[in-house]
């Protein structure tokens, strides 16, 4: 800029993430334990083709970090996988549906996802790498979030609505725990349990990644948690066990799952 407000605002960013990481710094320093932040805000980046040399776009930055929360019964663990699940239930609400997160490797990350909605890329999340955590002096690795305002305002105006009833018959739960492959990401796990819960799986979520000599070196442990219910009669335990029975036996015949 040709007139700064100050020193520190002699450019344009090209990302909210820095701002993040200093509030992060700033609160770390004042002993604050966990926290979750967040920046809708513009971004600028260099191109030929307006008068200004800049292209202006809209971006919602998120960040999560610190000790864990002391919850009633255990604490809840803010890691990669607990702050994926914070934005499916984000888009969600927003009536964005068919999320889906592919591993990438970028630079300023240490573990990072891509997260599409169908084909449409709305952003990033992951870990920073270890050199951005000692530039700004952290003593914690915050989880960090960058999406896309302009990419979910489209997909938020071309979304389908749909109402429903209440349900009026109880819905009834299962959990599985899958012994399986490393390699095998659980959004693979979760297709196959999706395409063949039938229309009465309603939810699935993943609560539990175990890791350890005890499943063997290369191998690890998801838990699951299915719900089913029908909308015109209460579902019997044989009805529920049969499509557990399918969901199984795919899991095993995809990706080797054993059942624990």
């Amino acid at each position: 800029l040709h007139n700064p407000l100050s020193r520190d605002m002699a450019f344009m960013r090209n990302s909210l993430l820095p701002g993040l990481l200093l509030a992060t710094a700033y609160n770390e320093n004042r002993q604050e334990k966990g926290f979750n932040l967040f920046e809708i805000g513009a971004i600028h980046n260099s191109t030929t083709k307006t008068e200004t040399g800049s292209k202006e776009k809209f971006q919602l930055g998120m960040l999560w970090y610190g000790e864990p929360a002391l919850h009633w019964r255990k604490y809840e663990n803010r890691d990669l996988y607990h702050c994926k699940g914070k934005i499916e239930k984000l888009l969600a609400a927003c009536g964005i549906s068919q999320i889906s997160f592919k591993p990438v490797e970028t630079q300023g990350f240490s573990n990072a996802l891509k997260i599409y909605s169908k084909k449409t890329q709305i952003g990033i999340i992951g870990i920073p790498e270890k050199a951005i955590i000692k530039q700004y002096e952290l003593k914690h690795s915050p989880i960090i979030a960058d999406l896309s305002l302009h990419s979910l305002r489209d997909l938020w105006k071309n979304r389908k609505q749909n109402y429903k009833s209440p349900p009026q018959f109880p819905a009834t739960s299962r959990d599985i725990a899958l012994q399986v492959n490393r390699d095998i990401p659980a959004e693979e796990l979760l297709k196959t349990i999706k395409k063949d819960g039938g229309d009465h799986l309603k939810k699935v979520s993943l609560f539990d990644v175990y890791q350890s000599t005890d499943v063997g070196e290369t191998q690890k442990s998801l838990a699951f948690s299915l719900q089913f219910q029908s909308e015109s009669a209460t579902l019997k335990d044989a009805e529920v066990d049969s499509v557990m029975s399918k969901i199984l036996d795919s899991l095993q015949k995809a990706h080797g799952a054993v059942q624990r």
